[in-house]
């Protein structure tokens, strides 16, 4: 946690001292995923199903969140168009023959799927297609940048989905971390809780499912109020 007597008040100012306390970044080849992961998810209904997460890698996020340090699993340079969808297909291609069959993806890139420098919106059928089959694709995404990139992605996904009558429900997972206002604004996201309201309702718009990050005991709320937020 940041020490309250010299962490800044402004958000430039924020971002400067996030900055100043990195070290070393790791080398990625952004033409491979970093992990792959396959468990059982409940979902929404109560059942089970089989999923695969995939940690993409490419561009990192343009926000500097001050607890945050996915950075170190991002690239500096835009993420080549072609990369990500090579990497999807990679990981499904990988889990293809799983004992129980994968029905769904988590695809999480360290940052925001719809930010066009780490995912080029060029690629999203490439994506889409590398899906196809799928009952469910979870991406991650700063509210900010729900919008028009969701909306090209959900044609690809309607375009691509293959034999099956309906494309693949799309679901995008937000933190919003913590409903506190002055911990939300301290922890230098950049958005405030009548934004991430606007973002989920843009979602639910759509028909496009929402899913909620939150930090157990975050910083800058107390001890004795955590329970409470």
């Amino acid at each position: 946690m940041p020490d309250s007597g010299l962490y800044p008040a402004t958000a430039s100012e924020r971002d400067r001292f996030v900055l100043e306390r990195r070290g070393p970044r790791p080398q990625h080849d952004p033409w491979h995923y970093q992990g792959l992961i396959v468990e059982d998810e409940r979902t929404a209904y109560g059942r089970r199903a089989r999923m695969a997460t995939v940690l993409l890698t490419g561009r990192e996020c343009p926000w500097r969140c001050a607890m945050c340090d996915l950075w170190t699993y991002t690239t500096v340079s835009d993420t080549p168009p072609g990369a990500i969808p090579a990497q999807v297909a990679a990981a499904r291609s990988a889990v293809r023959d799983e004992l129980v069959p994968i029905t769904g993806m988590k695809l999480y890139n360290a940052g925001s799927f719809f930010d066009t420098r780490a995912v080029p919106e060029a690629d999203y059928d490439g994506v889409a297609e590398a899906l196809s089959g799928l009952s469910r694709v979870i991406v991650e995404s700063h509210p900010a940048l729900v919008g028009r990139c969701v909306d090209r992605f959900l044609e690809a996904l309607d375009r691509h989905r293959g034999s099956e009558e309906l494309s693949a429900q799309l679901e995008v997972a937000m933190g919003l971390e913590t409903a506190h206002p002055d911990a939300l604004d301290r922890l230098n996201k950049r958005f405030t809780l009548e934004r991430f309201a606007e973002a989920a309702r843009g979602l639910d718009d759509r028909g496009v499912a929402l899913r909620v990050f939150l930090l157990i005991s975050p910083p800058f709320i107390s001890l004795h109020e955590q329970d409470a937020w």
